[in-house]
Formats: C-alpha cells, structure tokens, sequence
C-alpha cells in the first residue's frame, strides 16, 4: 500500500487547485482522498481547503468535500481528516544530510562522560573490529581541557586507547578533527609542517609538536586524505540517505538544500544511483 506524506509539496497543492478548478475533464483514477480537514495551500485566492485528492504522484483535485467525493472509488484510500490540518512540505534551508553516516557507521563518544569512559569506548569499539585499518569517532569536543587537566596532549589520551591505527575523531561542529600519533605519522605531519591556508595544525606551545588537533578542512584533509579509507562507501551513502529520507519524512521535509564540505564522488555515485532507481523521495539541492 502506498504511503503519502501529510505535508504535500507546495508546487502539487498549486497544480492540484488548477486542476480541481477544472470542468469538463474525465474524474481520474484516484489512489487517496483527504477529506474534512483543514488544508492550508498557500494560494492567495483559495488559503484553504477541505479536501485533496492525489492519483499517482500529482495532486488532481483540491477543494470541498462534495467535489472530492466523485474520487472515492473502490480503488482509493479515503482517510477522513476529523479537521486535521495538512500544509505544504517543509524546505530545510541547509541541511549536512549526508553526514548522518557518522552516526550510522562511527564510533559516538557524546554519551561517554568521563576520559575514561571514552577511552574504553575506543578501546572496546577497537576489540570488537580487529581488523579495521582505522577507527574514525564522532564527539569529545571537551578534549583540550582533558588533556590540560592532565597534562597531556590531545593525541596522547586517544594514544592511550588506540595507539596502533589511525584514529581520527570529528568534533559535533566539524571545524576540529582530533587524531592520535598513528593519523599524524600516516599524513606526514610534523612540527615542521606548515599550515595550510585558512587552517590551523594546533602545536605545543614549547615543543612546537602537533598536539593532535586540526583545525578547519584544510589542516583535518591533511590526514583524511591519507587515511586507509578516506570516504564512505557508495553502499554507505545509500543507507545513509534512506535513512535521513526516512527521517525527513517523519519531520516533514520535502525539499533540503545540502552543501557538500568537500568533493566526494562516492556521494554523488550514490544520489545519482537512487535517483535513477527511483527512491529519491526528497528534492535534494547539492552545493559544493
């Protein structure tokens, strides 16, 4: 059985009230009728509506509920409304959707309170997958104030858990990344390494080391890039954003503008895959 959102796009709504206005034209095979309800469809000569009929993927009729009742043959699912409201699907403005991954397929310290307990997650994330060539995290935006309260260097308390992969953990705001001595080795990073524009290798004020901490994307790509696994899978993505789809349609959101922090073509290898089969339920608006 098909399942329709309650929030209906707005472009539908305007083509649903054309047609509905419409005379002399065959009634059409209609899958859903909403009826007595309170339906806001943001039209300036018609703001609301008691009833929409939806065949396929358009909206065919918007108006009373006497003229919705022509649609309700045996075919259609009539859902009576008992004066719910339906508006228009949401457009989320700015939306990281693909970044929902992280939460899907990384380790997430947020819940761990304590450096303890966040190291035992790591160390216990790290048992459970002996053989991941990495280990990338979610979380432990406090890091710096851990490690100054015991007087050590960022990397150093993710080196007590995992010193024998990279590790490379984002901070919930995406501007810092936070790597063991592993993930440093493995880029090449140094304390002679010089910033790259726009971003901050973070050093030890009196050893001048890298203290584990990359500030912005063009100092975090230095060891994303060199990691074993760079990106998320093609697979990964697709889960991902069925998932947030799944999400979205919950909330509502119909439509989201997505900016992209960096090229990635297993993302877009992903879209374009589920666009062609058909299972983009979202309007997506990708910027890089």
């Amino acid at each position: 059985m098909k399942k329709y959102p309650v929030l209906l796009g707005a472009a539908a709504l305007m083509a649903g009230l054309i047609t509905g206005c419409s005379s002399g034209d065959r009634t059409p095979d209609a899958d859903l009728v909403l009826k007595n309800g309170r339906i806001y469809t943001v039209d300036d000569t018609q703001e609301w509506a008691q009833a929409i009929v939806v065949s396929g993927d358009r909206i065919v009729y918007v108006g009373d509920d006497a003229g919705a009742q022509a649609y309700e043959g045996d075919a259609a699912r009539v859902v009576d409304l008992h004066g719910k409201m339906v508006t228009p699907g949401f457009i989320d403005g700015h939306n990281h959707a693909y970044l929902m991954a992280e939460s899907l397929f990384w380790l997430g310290l947020d819940r761990h309170r304590t450096v303890e307990d966040k190291q035992a997650a790591l160390r216990g994330y790290r048992a459970e997958n002996p053989s991941m060539p990495q280990l990338r995290g979610v979380g432990w935006d406090d890091i710096e104030k851990d490690a100054r309260a015991r007087g050590a260097l960022p990397k150093q308390l993710i080196d007590a858990a995992v010193p024998d992969i990279a590790v490379a953990i984002i901070e919930n705001s995406h501007h810092t990344l936070l790597v063991n001595s592993k993930a440093l080795e493995l880029a090449g990073i140094t304390k002679d390494t010089p910033d790259p524009e726009g971003a901050t290798i973070v050093r030890d004020p009196v050893t001048g080391e890298p203290t584990g901490e990359l500030e912005e994307f063009g100092a975090e790509n230095l060891v994303i890039s060199a990691l074993p696994q760079s990106d998320f899978t093609v697979e990964q993505y697709r889960q991902t954003i069925l998932e947030w789809q799944r999400v979205a349609a919950e909330d509502g959101i119909t439509s989201a503008f997505v900016p992209i922090h960096y090229p990635t073509e297993t993302l877009l290898q992903a879209f374009q895959q589920l666009d062609d089969e058909k299972k983009l339920t979202v309007q997506f608006d990708l910027a890089q």
